[in-house]
């Protein structure tokens, strides 16, 4: 009596493997964007966190996608230049946010008008529609 094999021999072959794991994460993915943080957002600051949840959880594996040598050369220069565009739209978001919690206070104790509060709203919520079509690109690249 020959012994049971534990692992299914379909799955040892490394590429369908790897074929495997892309659409379970393919799956994944189109679930996970019906309940976003950013579908759920309504506010600005909401928008703001989402955004910034979102760039934080795709970070992790663009850098391993372009770690990963098995992936073709072009598919990890492609996810690289993605994340290095997120990079320097995130940085900005930092400094937006800066000034648009300032203008909210100084709104609030009555020493700028709306106008400065409406400038910096808008301008954050432009901020994160940009990385937001960013982060789409890395999510459909990976």
């Amino acid at each position: 009596m020959t012994p049971k094999r534990l692992i299914d021999p379909r799955l040892t072959d490394p590429f369908r493997f790897f074929i495997f794991f892309m659409l379970f994460g393919l799956v994944a993915l189109a679930a996970a964007c019906a309940n976003s943080p950013l579908s759920l957002a309504e506010t600005v600051e909401q928008k703001y966190d989402a955004v910034r949840l979102t760039y934080d959880a795709l970070l992790t594996p663009a850098v391993a996608a372009i770690e990963d040598e098995a992936l073709p050369i072009e598919a990890r220069r492609q996810i690289q230049s993605l994340v290095q565009q997120s990079a320097t739209v995130y940085a900005l978001g930092i400094d937006l946010y800066v000034e648009y919690r300032a203008a909210r206070a100084a709104f609030a104790a009555g020493d700028s008008p709306e106008s400065r509060l409406r400038i910096a709203t808008d301008n954050l919520e432009r901020w994160a529609d940009r990385l937001e079509t960013v982060l789409d690109s890395i999510a459909l690249a990976l």
